[in-house]
């Protein structure tokens, strides 16, 4: 009996421990948006490096910008696969950073953390921005020159002033590349302040960055009198 038992018990002891484990290529990417796209697409590459297989549970991102998407969700020991992320620009530019979360049923590593950093260029290139007048004096036209940046061209089709007494009126300068915004207030009697949004032909590209337009008046300050003591 006692044979038996150490047997079995060096037989336990000799059995390999079932376990998964999905070992990511590279958690974290790093990528450079084009001027001018409208979404990034990126792949994280894994395989199941446990001797049992694992199940994807669940995957979450912090925005909804940002869309993960596999083709299966269970792997079998030593398998592989890919979890695809694309990721809306919209108008964002700059530095973004994201997380993708992926839950499995590995009760030793049920979750992994992916990182997503996306550099997005301006696309639109606006010089100055503000625009003023003083009260008064002659209400003429100023302007605006908008650049596209990157090498693909972008037709902007309109200018729409949003309030504000000005008129705006839109000069293509250099097809799809370069433009003129002039900008002629309606008088100078009054303050005014204007806001100005200028539109690409693309709907999916962000707006050009909004241009303000005023008339300042000047308040002066009212001196305060005080009548004598009686």
């Amino acid at each position: 009996m006692r044979l038996w038992l150490s047997a079995a018990i060096a037989l336990f002891i000799c059995m390999p421990v079932c376990h998964a484990a999905l070992m990511w290529k590279n958690p974290s990417v790093d990528l450079k948006a084009e001027a001018g796209a409208s979404e990034v697409v990126t792949e994280y590459a894994f395989t199941n490096t446990g001797n049992a297989s694992v199940t994807i549970k669940e995957i979450t991102t912090g925005c909804d910008c940002t869309t993960p998407d596999i083709a299966k969700r269970t792997f079998a020991a030593g398998e592989s696969g890919i979890v695809k992320v694309t990721f809306r620009l919209g108008d964002r530019t700059g530095e973004q950073r994201k997380t993708i979360t992926i839950r499995t049923d590995d009760p030793a590593n049920p979750e992994s953390l992916l990182g997503l950093n996306v550099t997005i260029p301006q696309l639109w290139r606006v010089s100055p921005r503000f625009l003023y007048w003083r009260q008064g004096e002659a209400a003429k036209s100023q302007e605006i020159r908008i650049f596209v940046a990157g090498e693909k061209p972008q037709r902007l089709v309109a200018a729409e002033v949003l309030e504000g007494g000005v008129k705006a009126e839109l000069r293509e300068d250099v097809p799809g590349k370069a433009y003129t915004l002039i900008v002629t207030p309606a008088g100078t009697a009054v303050e005014t302040k204007a806001i100005i949004i200028v539109r690409p032909e693309d709907k999916t590209l962000p707006l050009v960055p909004a241009i303000y337009a005023s008339v300042i008046v000047d308040h002066p300050e009212k001196s305060a009198t005080t009548e004598p003591a009686k």
